[in-house]
């Protein structure tokens, strides 16, 4: 079971700022796990952290957010045998 953050502890769990978690959201790269309809407040899960740090390590090398969003969405393949 996934424990639920708000978003200021995930950004400091991530070291990533809440603007950038917002900005994140709002282009569809790192979606929150809930929304609060009344307040807006973002959640994540703790199992969205490693994720996030992906994120944060592609942007530091300075890749586009669109590559960055082609690579997180990509399937993973098993090694090949041989």
């Amino acid at each position: 079971m996934d424990i639920t953050i708000p978003i200021g502890d995930f950004a400091r769990a991530t070291h990533m700022s809440v603007k950038t978690l917002r900005y994140y959201h709002r282009v569809g790269l790192l979606e929150p796990a809930e929304v609060d309809r009344h307040t807006g407040y973002r959640h994540y899960t703790t199992a969205q952290i490693p994720t996030a740090q992906i994120i944060r390590r592609f942007r530091a090398l300075d890749m586009p957010v669109e590559q960055v969003a082609k690579v997180i969405a990509a399937p993973t393949s098993a090694p090949a045998t041989n």
